[in-house]
């Protein structure tokens, strides 16, 4: 018995662990990476990302043929999205828990469809892909009380937990 449903599932708990490790392994490096690089530089990049993040949830909205109202719950989670960004000010670290989980939570998301379409019973695929994101997200959090300079942040959790 295959613990995947299927090579498009296998595929996609490979990204998802990619993913995970790319976060897992810049907590130490964070700061040191962040610093040194001018504000208005940073602020470019989270724009040119956020743009890239949106253009790929349309083109996935696209070609999953999303019905009339799901398109309009995307617009609303973008604009949701617009609005903390905003309030964020220049705080890089914040800022990458949204773009980073995100990823997280999509991918997720796309695991447990893919098991539900090959017959495995999933509650809410939507939800569970949250819930499975914000436990990422604590896990993260919970590795950072163990580094210099980093912190255990419950508003870390949150973010993370909101951008699932």
């Amino acid at each position: 018995m295959s613990l995947f449903t299927s090579k498009r599932e296998r595929k996609l708990w490979i990204w998802l662990l990619v993913v995970v490790l790319a976060i897992f392994t810049t907590i130490g490096l964070s700061g040191t990476i962040a610093y040194p690089v001018d504000p208005r530089l940073l602020n470019h990049i989270f724009f040119w990302v956020f743009i890239s993040m949106v253009a790929a949830l349309f083109g996935f909205a696209i070609q999953k043929k999303f019905s009339r109202m799901e398109l309009w719950m995307l617009v609303a989670i973008v604009a949701v999205y617009i609005m903390v960004f905003l309030r964020m000010g220049t705080n890089a670290a914040e800022r990458t828990h949204i773009f980073e989980y995100s990823v997280v939570s999509l991918i997720m998301y796309l695991i447990l469809k893919e098991r539900e379409t090959h017959g495995k019973r999933i509650g809410s695929p939507a939800l569970l892909a949250i819930l499975i994101t914000a436990l990422i997200g604590f896990l993260d959090e919970t590795i950072q009380f163990f580094f210099p300079k980093r912190v255990f942040d419950m508003i870390d959790v949150g973010f993370n937990a909101f951008a699932g």
